[in-house]
């Protein structure tokens, strides 16, 4: 995890085993005196007994940890949504204390409500998560009398962003019925309850940048054993989401757009990991040497995620303009760019 004051990481819940596993990696390492633990479960795919059973299974593996989490009819994890699972995102927070208390709805108003959750912040309360859906509650009198209790609400995460259609019979989110919505709730529910100078935040990276960008690579190596495997002169370094998560990436095979997909390849790349795949058993064109191949939406996640594993380098970065020329915006590294660090002492003076 990231060396900062809040540093979030996120499962795709499948077992006990890989939970176990990834705490182990990722979280275990990252604990500190100073730290503190939210772990946020959301689940589709689990009754309420299971849910609490994987939350039983957190507290043990990282008994530090303060827990909670909401029922959902889908997740979304690294740009996909999965109607059938369970997410949980855990969150290192330094120098700061976490706080879980859970409110029943049972006979409160929603001013009631209000003032239980106002009771609970203090002078030194810096945000709140609050799980809580329009089926037992109305949300606009709940924030009228949360307003009106002192609450000083700055600001209004709504999501982590929007995602983009990976493959290619997804439909695009139309970003303009999107904001429309948003602008509708701010004006009928916040404005009224006086909070019309409440600020917006979310972030749009992935919106913006992901289908703007390819990374082009060619096949160089292939292996014929009980899978077909093609190998590319690309890696994780260029691109760490499919290795990661199993994310996927549409590729098109140039000049064989028209043919039949009618073979299956493992698209590998060349690092030291048996993860370092950018497609498992996908369906292609056949792809002989030297062929051309685009791997798509890769214009965010990409070279910001890349790293010098195996000495790796990571490649130049070409910019289409409009008028089909094309300029180059990041060269490509070179050895000098991977000893650089070495800079303070004479070991690597003459490379």
């Amino acid at each position: 995890m990231r060396n900062s004051n809040i540093a979030s990481t996120a499962l795709l819940y499948q077992n006990r085993t890989e939970l176990e596993q990834f705490i182990q990696e990722y979280c275990l390492p990252a604990r500190r005196e100073d730290s503190s633990w939210l772990v946020m479960i959301h689940t589709s795919c689990h009754t309420p007994e299971g849910a609490v059973a994987i939350a039983k299974h957190v507290s043990e593996l990282l008994p530090d940890a303060k827990i909670l989490g909401t029922s959902a009819s889908a997740v979304i994890y690294h740009g996909s949504i999965y109607e059938d699972g369970c997410l949980l995102i855990f969150t290192r927070l330094l120098h700061t204390q976490v706080k879980v208390q859970p409110l029943s709805f049972a006979d409160k108003t929603p001013g009631a409500l209000a003032e239980e959750t106002a009771g609970l912040l203090t002078p030194d309360s810096k945000a709140m998560f609050a799980f809580f859906t329009d089926q037992y509650m109305q949300m606009q009198p709940y924030l009228d009398r949360l307003e009106e209790t002192g609450a000083d609400i700055k600001f209004i995460n709504l999501s982590g962003g929007v995602g983009i259609p990976y493959r290619p019979d997804q439909e695009p989110n139309d970003i303009f019925a999107i904001g429309e919505g948003v602008r509708k709730v701010y004006e009928e529910v916040l404005v009224p309850a006086g909070m019309g100078d409440v600020a917006l935040y979310t972030e749009m990276g992935r919106f913006m940048l992901a289908p703007y960008g390819c990374l082009v690579t060619t096949a160089i190596h292939e292996k014929h054993t009980y899978k077909e495997y093609i190998g590319v002169d690309a890696c994780a370094v260029n691109l760490m989401r499919p290795a990661m998560y199993g994310a996927y990436h549409h590729i098109t095979v140039m000049g064989k757009e028209n043919e039949p997909c009618d073979h299956k390849y493992d698209v590998t790349g060349s690092l030291c990991e048996n993860n370092d795949k950018f497609a498992i058993d996908r369906m292609l064109p056949k792809i002989d040497m030297g062929d051309i191949l685009v791997i798509h939406d890769t214009g965010a996640h990409g070279f910001s995620m890349g790293y010098n594993y195996n000495g790796k380098l990571r490649s130049a970065e070409l910019l289409l303009k409009e008028d089909g020329s094309v300029e180059m915006i990041r060269r490509a590294e070179t050895p000098k760019d991977y000893f650089a660090t070495f800079d303070f002492c004479d070991l690597f003076k003459n490379i």
